[in-house]
C-alpha cells in the first residue's frame, strides 16, 4: 500500500512538460546552424513554442523557449523564417540590466500577442514609473509574464527587438 501511495505522489508532484517540436523548416535551421550545441530546448514556461509573423515579412517565424547550456539561464530564441537568421532574447545575452537581455526564468506564461496597440509602461531614469504610454503594434509580439505577475512584450521594431514592459 505505502509504495502505491507513494508512487501516486511522486507522479503527481512532478511536473510533465512536453518535448518542444520545430517545425522542419525550424529544425533545419536548428540543425545547420548547431544551435543545440549552446541551447537546449526547453518548455520553462507554457507553451514552448510559439509560431507568427514576428518580423512582418508574411512568412510564420518561430519563437522557442531554450535554456542556454553553459550557465542554466533561460531565454526566448526567435527564428526568422524569411530571412535566416536568429535572435536571443533573454538567457543572460548580454551584460545590460534590462529584461530584454535577463533571464528568464521567472516566466511562467508567454502567447502570441496579436492586438493592434499596448500600453507600455514608462520609467524614469531611478526607476520609479512616470506613467504609460499607449503605442501602435504593426506586428506581433510575444507576451511574457509570470502568473499573477507583471511582464511585457517582445516587439520586433523593424530594426531590433525590444521590450514593452507592462503591469498587471
Amino acid at each position: 500500500m505505502w509504495s502505491l501511495l507513494s508512487t501516486l505522489l511522486l507522479a503527481t508532484s512532478t511536473p510533465v512538460v512536453a518535448p518542444v517540436s520545430l517545425p522542419s523548416w525550424a529544425q533545419t535551421y536548428w540543425t545547420q546552424h548547431a544551435l543545440n550545441t549552446r541551447f537546449r530546448l526547453t518548455a520553462y514556461a507554457k507553451p514552448g513554442i510559439l509560431q507568427a509573423d514576428f518580423n512582418g515579412d508574411g512568412q510564420s517565424d518561430v519563437a522557442v523557449l531554450v535554456t542556454r547550456k553553459t550557465t542554466g539561464s533561460h531565454g526566448i530564441l526567435i527564428l526568422h523564417q524569411g530571412l535566416g537568421v536568429h535572435y536571443l532574447v533573454g538567457a543572460g545575452s548580454a551584460q545590460q540590466p534590462d529584461l530584454l537581455h535577463s533571464d528568464y526564468a521567472w516566466a511562467t506564461q508567454c502567447q502570441v500577442y496579436t492586438r493592434p496597440t499596448a500600453v507600455e509602461v514608462v520609467f524614469k531614469a531611478d526607476g520609479e514609473v512616470l506613467g504609460d504610454r499607449t503605442i501602435r503594434l504593426r506586428r506581433p509580439a510575444i507576451t511574457v509574464w509570470q502568473e499573477d505577475e507583471e511582464g511585457g512584450l517582445i516587439y520586433w521594431d523593424g530594426k531590433r527587438y525590444r521590450w514593452i514592459h507592462q503591469s498587471c
